[in-house]
């Protein structure tokens, strides 16, 4: 239990960071989940870039250090990020990654390494090449085995007067370069389909692709996602944008084989250009049912001071989400955050992708559709959790990263559609993720 607290943890300070924007700077923030309170405490240095984060868990009024997470940085970047655990009053070594950047100031390697009987343990890294100042024309993974480093894929990239063309995909066996797959940008004015092929029996196969419509004002009207089934194109699932003077909509379907069924929706109000309103929805029993509501409030200098989400549930169970910017004091300010988790998720109808049975063991992922990127696997196994979330092409956007977490985090990822495949043990799930901002 307290390492989900800790994960918990590790999801708001996060979410906390990734919210404030250059003017915002957390100094501390306490949050409470059920009878559980942590305080994260935040310092910079004099270029207001954070170089210490830590987290304590306070019982009963005792505090007690529950993990740490050191920053360094150059000229040209983050150079460093170092996080520890607590253990027995301890600091324990968990997780670095390290960067590098050439004399351009462009970023050059990745390097990352887990934490091994208390000592850093190399174990991955990602080389970035480049044409010119500008262009990066391969991106190369490396994995440390123990004695010296092997090449495991690479991505290609291919301009056409600067703008993306293509992604090369490839894997490496017996250290030599093998095709994997591309990804063919076509442009007509705008981005107008993305094309996914892949190898089978040694011929560059088409796999799926996503078409683009918009409108004459050049307003992204549909999206759609098809699937090649040997023969021709097939729907898989859209997107419809709308837009009225009160604000936008999206819906999402899915094609069921001979029609589309609705999966969510959300609506969005804006005043002047911001939005104050975003309302989610998800199809069932012939309708559309609540699923949350976000408000945002702006001072009158136009800047973002709270955003509430309420999460919407079946019987009395409900979950509030509240973010409170501050003014800034002293180049720094104070992010409140608050949570009530009293929340019992259901199986709402036989066609929901949000939740899978296998072998009378539940598992859940929620909130499915997510308004920032996070979500959560719930389940009643006590045994280790995997994940790793592909685009709808197959390519990995973020991993567990070998450990054992219940957080999914898609926040740098773009809206849209993604597959987690999750491991519990020996049992195996496919989630669809709908990440819609």
């Amino acid at each position: 239990m307290k390492h989900l607290k800790w994960l918990y943890c590790c999801v708001l300070s996060l979410m906390a960071v990734s919210a404030s924007a250059e003017k915002w700077l957390i100094k501390d923030m306490d949050f409470v989940r059920n009878d559980t309170t942590f305080r994260v405490v935040c310092n910079y240095n004099s270029k207001y870039q954070l170089v210490s984060r830590s987290v304590v868990y306070l019982d009963e009024g005792m505090p007690e250090n529950y993990a740490l997470t050191e920053q360094a940085f150059s000229s040209y970047g983050r150079t460093l990020q170092a996080d520890y655990l607590w253990q027995n009053g301890q600091k324990i070594k968990f997780a670095k990654t390290e960067w590098e950047y050439n004399s351009d100031g462009l970023l050059s390697s990745e390097t990352r390494y887990d934490g091994v009987s208390n000592n850093w343990q190399v174990c991955e890294q990602t080389l970035f090449f480049y044409q010119g100042t500008t262009l990066c024309t391969e991106q190369r993974h490396l994995r440390f085995d123990g004695s010296r480093w092997q090449p495991e894929s690479r991505i290609i990239f291919e301009y056409n007067n600067e703008q993306l063309a293509m992604l090369s995909f490839d894997v490496a066996e017996n250290e030599v370069w093998k095709p994997y797959g591309v990804l063919v940008f076509n442009y007509e004015d705008h981005l107008k389909s993305v094309v996914y092929k892949e190898v089978v029996e040694d011929e560059m196969t088409e796999k799926n692709r996503t078409l683009y419509i918009y409108t004459p004002s050049s307003e992204l009207k549909y999206e759609k996602q098809q699937k090649w089934n040997g023969f021709n194109w097939q729907d898989d699932c859209k997107l419809v944008f709308g837009a009225s003077e009160q604000g936008k909509t999206t819906i999402m379907s899915d094609w069921n084989v001979q029609y589309w069924s609705r999966m969510f929706k959300t609506s969005e109000t804006y005043n002047n250009r911001f939005m104050t309103r975003q309302n989610g929805y998800f199809y069932g029993y012939n309708m559309w049912l609540p699923s949350y509501t976000t408000n945002v409030s702006v001072d009158e200098t136009n800047r973002k001071r709270s955003i509430s989400t309420a999460y919407d549930f079946f019987g009395d169970d409900e979950s509030d989400v509240r973010q409170d910017f501050l003014q800034v004091q002293d180049n720094e300010a104070i992010f409140q955050y608050c949570s009530n988790a009293l929340v019992t998720y259901i199986r709402v109808d036989e066609t929901s992708v949000d939740q899978l049975y296998e072998n009378e063991q539940q598992i859940t992922v929620f909130p499915n559709s997510s308004p920032d990127g996070f979500y959560y696997i719930e389940s009643s196994s006590i045994e280790n959790i995997h994940w790793r979330v592909y685009t709808m092409q197959g390519f990995l956007m973020a991993s567990d990263n070998g450990s054992d977490s219940r957080l999914i985090d898609l926040t740098h990822c773009p809206k849209g559609i993604y597959v987690a495949n999750i491991s519990i043990g020996l049992q195996k799930y496919a989630i669809k993720l709908i990440k819609i901002n």
